[in-house]
């Protein structure tokens, strides 16, 4: 494996002294974080919700009563929650609804992949019993085929 260095002085540090590399702790500017944070009509009960509504989209493991139920709180949901201007509360009604129409799907999902293990739906159930017919002629036919080997004085033909 071939690695390219590139010498200090092409990346700008060739000036380099014991004083650059300072471990001294620096205490963060707070001021300049909260002030660049953006004031929001959402309380910290809808962020979790929100969240909670968000992760269940993304991985689909909420069961279908918890799905469905944030579902119906991001329909609910008639205003903007974080952002201002009209072109942005629009996208932001919009991809709220897209999560909570997500949510819906998955419960669709679940619902129907729930029929299909149940055993009660007629296809699955015919092409299992079709498919153990076929297995069962395909066995039967490499037996027989076994077999007649095995009467001919063919050693090929034994398990």
């Amino acid at each position: 494996m071939k690695f390219n260095l590139i010498p200090f002085f092409f990346l700008g540090y060739n000036n380099l002294s014991a004083n650059a590399f300072s471990l001294s702790p620096q205490t963060p500017n707070y001021s300049s974080i909260s002030s660049s944070l953006k004031q929001t009509s959402v309380s910290s009960q809808e962020t979790d919700v929100f969240f909670e509504a968000i992760e269940c989209a993304k991985n689909g493991l909420c069961d279908i009563e918890k799905m469905d139920g944030l579902a119906a709180k991001l329909e609910g949901v008639d205003e903007c929650k974080f952002e201002e201007g009209e072109e942005a509360c629009d996208k932001e009604i919009q991809d709220r609804l897209d999560i909570a129409g997500i949510l819906r799907l998955r419960i669709e999902l679940k619902l129907r992949v729930k029929y299909l293990k149940s055993g009660d739906n007629l296809f699955e159930s015919d092409v299992n019993e079709e498919h153990l017919l076929d297995e069962r002629k395909k066995f039967k036919a490499a037996l027989k085929e076994n077999r007649d080997k095995a009467s001919a004085g063919s050693d090929l033909g034994l398990w």
